[in-house]
């Protein structure tokens, strides 16, 4: 039956595919790969099949119970209000934190562009998520570019739980976006380019305003790559530089950590602060349906426990509905997946010290998981992977080869723009015994040289600028 709420909803779906398909195209001419752009669209609609999931497990499944009903009813409330030149938000009286606030505030302004329709803000959040994803892929692409990106891309934009969990009107879509923002932010800067220390901080920023533990973890992160970061070549300031982004990074973090304390109430501080995070989520987690006992790791020896826990429960037999058999269904593929990717994590080591976004993403990575083992509920803990999910896959995507060669000659092209180092990549294996000419791959005695491998430039065009390779 073809009502106000679903014309809406149609109508706003069409208009965020014809946004959506100038990225996706763009994105594919810069990767010089016509199979992404099908891939980021086909991501798209899978979003929006999602979106229309959700809203009938909120109306229907639970009764009209869910959070998402909750922010839309706010939201309602607020476009109206709007609609009658008062954009006073007065929903703090109604309690709720400040990242519900914010939530009920942005479900306001959608609905106050979009119309009335519920079903069209799930779209509207649900592309959000969207974004997120695909400026993680940007990210990849200006920050890993020897990475493979089509393999990317496939678990980016196909895995169950991020087509699922964000495409609702709630947190976990906004947080994908500004986790995206960041990150997208955090490649541009680790890669010289412009602008990334304003993307990056727009993402920090946002993702503070719902949950600025995440934000933490992110700064975090963000510090270990800056101090890894090697200067820019021929910068006789890049130590001036390297200090400076330090700071900043530093003072970004003092700002997250205080908002988190502020948002849990934490009297203590340093690791005594962090512990009655922990000790208070773990508890605020522990109830509903599908609770289990969760143990903060303590010491070294429980950190395999830890990831284990966030990243495959609940097991088949810990499972007792059908969403929480799904998620240990994708748990156990996730597994297998991470099995057949066993040579590109063993690289993750040399890989965080060559390259400072596999060490913002490693360092991130731990954290999360490390927190996040303290969550005593399965259904929470699934939909909390989601902020987890973008940046471990980038360690599955790295290269699977060992790096034997590093051409740091950089010259000057269009817009005195920058020649990035030529990486040569071989199968991963013990150290060549002979030496070879810069740009060859070694060769043992008696054999021919190989043919020079093809170059690969990366060029900037400015502030929007992404990654783009030639032969």
């Amino acid at each position: 039956m073809l009502t106000y709420n679903v014309v809406a909803a149609g109508f706003v779906g069409v208009v965020l595919v014809l946004l959506t398909v100038p990225l996706a195209r763009r994105a594919a001419r810069t990767d010089g790969d016509p199979v992404l752009a099908r891939i980021i669209l086909i991501g798209l609609i899978l979003k929006f099949v999602a979106a229309v999931a959700r809203y009938w497990v909120a109306q229907e499944l639970y009764d009209g119970s869910a959070d998402a009903n909750v922010y839309l009813n706010f939201g309602a409330d607020y476009s109206e209000s709007m609609r009658q030149g008062n954009f006073t938000y007065d929903g703090s009286a109604r309690g709720g934190s400040d990242g519900t606030h914010f939530i009920r505030q942005l479900t306001g302004w959608v609905m106050f562009i979009t119309g009335p329709s519920r079903f069209a803000a799930f779209f509207v959040f649900s592309w959000f998520s969207f974004l997120g994803a695909y400026l993680f892929h940007r990210a990849f692409a200006l920050a890993v570019p020897d990475g493979d990106r089509r393999r990317y891309a496939y678990m980016l934009f196909f895995l169950p739980s991020l087509i699922y969990w964000p495409s609702s009107v709630g947190k976990e879509a906004w947080m994908l976006l500004t986790l995206g923002l960041s990150a997208y932010g955090v490649a541009r800067l680790l890669a010289h380019a412009s602008g990334g220390y304003t993307i990056a901080a727009l993402g920090l920023l946002g993702s503070a305003a719902v949950r600025p533990h995440m934000t933490v973890l992110v700064a975090g992160g963000l510090a270990i790559a800056v101090l890894i970061r090697r200067s820019k070549p021929g910068s006789l300031l890049g130590p001036v530089v390297r200090v400076v982004g330090v700071g900043v990074v530093f003072v970004a973090l003092v700002f997250a950590v205080q908002a988190a304390e502020e948002r849990f109430g934490i009297e203590g501080e340093g690791v005594r602060g962090a512990e009655q995070v922990i000790d208070a989520t773990a508890e605020q987690t522990s109830k509903g349906g599908s609770e289990f006992e969760a143990r903060r790791p303590e010491s070294i020896t429980d950190v395999p426990f830890a990831v284990f826990t966030v990243l495959f429960r609940p097991l088949l037999f810990e499972a007792h509905n059908a969403q929480a058999l799904l998620t240990s269904i994708e748990g156990m593929l996730l597994m297998l997946l991470i099995a057949l990717s066993w040579k590109r994590l063993r690289q993750v080591p040399r890989q965080m010290l060559r390259n400072p976004y596999v060490a913002f993403v490693a360092t991130y990575s731990l954290g999360f998981m490390l927190a996040f083992a303290s969550f005593g509920n399965f259904g929470i803990l699934a939909r909390q992977r989601s902020q987890l999910f973008p940046f471990l896959l980038v360690l599955l995507a790295i290269p699977a080869g060992r790096v034997i060669n590093e051409v740091a000659d950089r010259r000057s092209t269009r817009a005195a723009g920058r020649h990035d180092p030529v990486l040569v990549y071989l199968p991963a294996g013990p150290d060549p015994s002979t030496e070879s000419q810069p740009g060859q791959a070694p060769t043992r005695a008696g054999q021919p040289p190989p043919p020079p491998p093809p170059s690969m430039s990366q060029e900037r065009d400015g502030e929007g600028g992404e990654a783009t390779h030639g032969p």
